[in-house]
């Protein structure tokens, strides 16, 4: 837990502070305090100009022998048997028959929405992934030279079975002399790299913060990462902290002492954290003295420069992904491809609309507005009054509908008493869900409880930052203080993650050995993670001695990458993965509503019918708890309402008693006002029922003309006059201009499906026919004539 320690050294390299520190016989006091000793020890890496350290990470995670066999026969989360009964009786009312497949597939689908332990995440292969930890070995080593302002960290890994070795070592320098970052990270992997590069240094010159770094306080920082590391030794209770034997391998170091300390990892993730806070203004200010009205400024350009990058790329991807849909669809394509021709056609014969004729129209216009102006007036004031006079009655009417917050609050209570409208209502304005999934454990809100009180915690503290140092003992005094909100924020003590730090110390008083041991405890994996960390320094003032030689080398990143495989994987591979295709190739939720609804549609020809089967399929995928709730009659009641609110009136519209029975529905399940629908929910089945309605209904014209035509040209002649003629008024004088231009559309849609289309059949149309091409008619056309399949 205190790498900080090493982190913050190398950042101190650019400082000349640190430089001209002297060798000091630091050698161990004993009339100072054990955890005085500790820190004076581990303080020694500032007092001298230079050191080597080294060490190694082990992770080894472990199942709890407790729990672990009990779970051997545990297999993912099946489906929830209540929501099957719930979904097959609501199936069987409806009349509405679906493959075992279908309701798997709606249901599994309801499943991924359920919040599975984490355990069950972790699945069979955590155990290989525990054997892999056990045998991975990570090392690292360098060289820390303040008076050079430059230090070295290596990272070895090694995996090693006895029929296999892989083994990667990654040397990384940061010199902030030449105001350079280098590393070789080719090393782990060659393969990506250009031959030439793959034993050299890359670099990143990070010049631009040079002046930034100048301007630090050395003493002042130095200073500070003293204090900050002593934090932990001053807090401890004089329990915690004590000696203990030295080993036979400590000894042989030179090793005189070893000073253990216990604490939790949340102890002192909390003690940095509030630190940080009450020294803040001090380091931001005084210490690092950051210009603050600077940074706003460059974060403000940053800001506007990426705003426009951003909206640069926004159109490129806009234009690619029309590019790219135009792809997708055939119909789409064809549509451009022929406005494209005709347009180019139109134009070469000089068909354009002169500036006379548009002044006449906007003259025909204006004067039609100011005619119409006053009786709009007119219109729009006797609205207006019949609103108000109505009003007052609406107002009151609804207001007895709509529950408060408190009546939210009370239904979670209650859930039996809770009408579908209610609990879209109550979940839309006031974000309280009724009826919740699961109930939060007392460890979640333990957890939210202590969140809270950190929150105020932080409050606390950050009001105690005044510019100015708070030391070691003084952060004491307010831990000290508010101890007890401090124990709030925080797990119970058996909770929290056991910490055990070693520091050794030499003659001189240095530190020269560093151990952390940490214990987390994973009860949702059910697992153990053990880190073990050590650091061991040496050569202090005697540091191993850079090679800058082969620093000389090296290249930027930027041009080592050139024509590399990396280069190539960042931004100019246009191979499409196998997953990618894949995925391609797997329906999406939505397209398996879409085939459900196709199907119900085709079994009971009924708008109605289908709406429920998608209603019910896509509630039980979102809200799982709600299905649950309700029995089969309220759902398939609830579902009548949606379909009846949501649908166009010339789709599917009520009358008569059919009418009054939805009305009556909509009172008992609270389902009147646009507040208590779920707006989501109603829109997106309507909009996947009436496409399939579409379809169908196109489809179905299409098989019709069919077995009057013989040819794909005649069919779409005649389907593409029909549809022209519901949405346009056709005078018969014009009629035979539109049939003549219709053939000539249809020509071109056999062309332009065989792909062979060319200008040339379209050299007929002239300016009347223009009048009848609507490119949108063509497209519905064209896809009418592909979803009947017609060749």
């Amino acid at each position: 837990m205190r790498l900080k320690y090493l982190s913050l050294c190398l950042l101190g390299l650019s400082l000349s502070g640190c430089a001209q520190h002297v060798t000091k016989s630091n050698s161990i006091a004993q009339n100072q305090s054990t955890a005085q000793r500790a820190i004076q020890g581990i303080n020694a890496i500032y007092e001298y100009p230079n050191f080597d350290y080294r060490g190694g990470v082990k992770l080894n995670i472990e199942q709890n022998s407790t729990q672990g066999k009990n779970n051997a026969k545990k297999t993912l989360k099946p489906i929830d048997r209540a929501l099957e009964q719930k979904l097959n009786q609501y199936l069987k009312q409806q009349n509405i028959q679906l493959s075992h497949a279908q309701k798997q597939a709606v249901l599994q689908e309801a499943s991924k929405n359920e919040h599975y332990s984490l355990n069950e995440v972790f699945g069979k292969g955590a155990g290989y992934f525990e054997s892999i930890l056990k045998d991975l070995q990570f090392n690292y080593d360098g060289t820390v030279n303040y008076r050079q302002k430059i230090a070295t960290f290596n990272v070895d890994a090694k995996y090693q079975k006895p029929n296999l070795l892989v083994h990667a070592r990654i040397p990384s320098v940061i010199d902030f002399k030449e105001s350079k970052f280098y590393s070789n990270i080719f090393s782990l992997m060659p393969y990506l790299a250009n031959p030439q590069d793959q034993n050299q240094f890359a670099f990143y010159d990070f010049s631009k913060y040079k002046n930034d770094i100048a301007n630090v306080d050395v003493k002042a920082f130095v200073e500070f990462l003293k204090q900050s590391g002593a934090t932990t030794y001053v807090l401890a209770p004089e329990n915690q902290v004590k000696t203990i034997a030295l080993t036979a391998d400590d000894k042989a170091k030179g090793a005189v002492e070893k000073i253990r300390i216990q604490s939790t990892v949340d102890e002192l993730m909390l003690q940095a954290e509030l630190y940080a806070l009450v020294n803040r203004t001090y380091l931001v200010d005084s210490v690092l003295k950051v210009d603050t009205s600077k940074v706003a400024k460059v974060l403000s350009d940053e800001y506007e420069a990426e705003e426009d990058a951003s909206a640069e790329i926004t159109d490129e991807a806009v234009n690619a992904a029309a590019a790219e849909a135009v792809d997708a669809d055939p119909a789409q394509r064809a549509m451009y491809e022929l406005h494209e021709a005709i347009t180019n056609h139109l134009n070469d014969q000089g068909h354009e609309a002169s500036d006379t004729e548009y002044a006449a129209d906007a003259t025909a216009e204006s004067a039609s507005d100011d005619a119409y102006s006053q009786d709009d007036e007119h219109s729009a004031a006797v609205d207006t009054a019949q609103e108000e006079s109505s009003e007052g009655e609406y107002s009151e009417e609804a207001s007895s509908r709509i529950l408060s917050e408190e009546q939210c609050s009370a239904l979670e209570k209650n859930v039996v008493e809770a009408r579908m409208g209610d609990v879209a209502y109550c979940d839309y304005h006031y974000d309280i869900d009724v009826i919740a999934a699961d109930t939060p454990s007392d460890a979640q809100l333990a957890k939210s409880n202590q969140a809270k009180q950190k929150e105020k915690l932080n409050d606390t503290f950050a009001d105690y930052d005044q510019n100015q140092l708070v030391t070691a003992e003084q952060f004491k005094q307010l831990w000290s203080a508010h101890k007890s909100e401090i124990e709030a924020s925080m797990p119970p003590p058996s909770k929290r993650t056991p910490l055990v730090m070693d520091v050794v110390l030499d003659a001189q008083g240095r530190a020269i050995h560093m151990d952390y041991d940490l214990a987390f405890d994973y009860e949702l994996l059910q697992r153990k993670l053990n880190v073990k960390f050590d650091m061991e320094i040496l050569n202090y003032g005697n540091a191993t001695k850079i090679d800058r030689q082969a620093l000389s080398q090296a290249k930027s990143f930027q041009e080592a990458f050139k024509g590399s495989l990396i280069e190539t994987f960042t931004g100019k591979s246009e191979t499409p993965s196998s997953e990618g295709e894949s995925e391609a190739n797997t329906l999406s939720w939505d397209e398996q509503l879409e085939d459900l609804a196709s199907k119900v549609y085709l079994q009971t020809d009924s708008y109605d019918k289908t709406y429920k089967a998608v209603f019910i399929a896509k509630l039980t995928q979102e809200k799982p708890a709600l299905v649950k709730q309700y029995s089969a009659k309220d759902l398939q009641e609830i579902a009548s309402v949606y379909a009846y609110i949501f649908s166009d009136e010339d789709i599917y519209s009520l009358e008569g008693q059919p009418l009054e029975k939805v009305q009556a529905l909509q009172e008992k399940h609270h389902l009147n006002e646009d507040s208590q629908f779920d707006q989501s929910l109603g829109n997106d089945v309507d909009r996947i029922v009436e496409g399939v309605l579409d379809t169908h209904q196109s489809t179905v014209e299409v098989q019709k003309l069919s077995k009057q035509y013989k040819s794909a040209e005649a069919i779409f002649a005649r389907y593409y006059v029909q549809k022209f003629t519901v949405e346009n008024t056709v005078e018969k004088s014009e009629l035979a201009e539109l049939h003549k231009t219709a053939k000539v559309l249809a020509k071109a849609y056999v062309a332009l499906k065989a792909e062979n289309f060319k200008p040339a059949l379209i050299q007929s149309l002239d300016d009347n026919a223009a009048q009848f091409i609507d490119y949108a008619i063509f497209k519905e056309s064209y896809q009418a004539l592909l979803d009947a399949n017609i060749k």
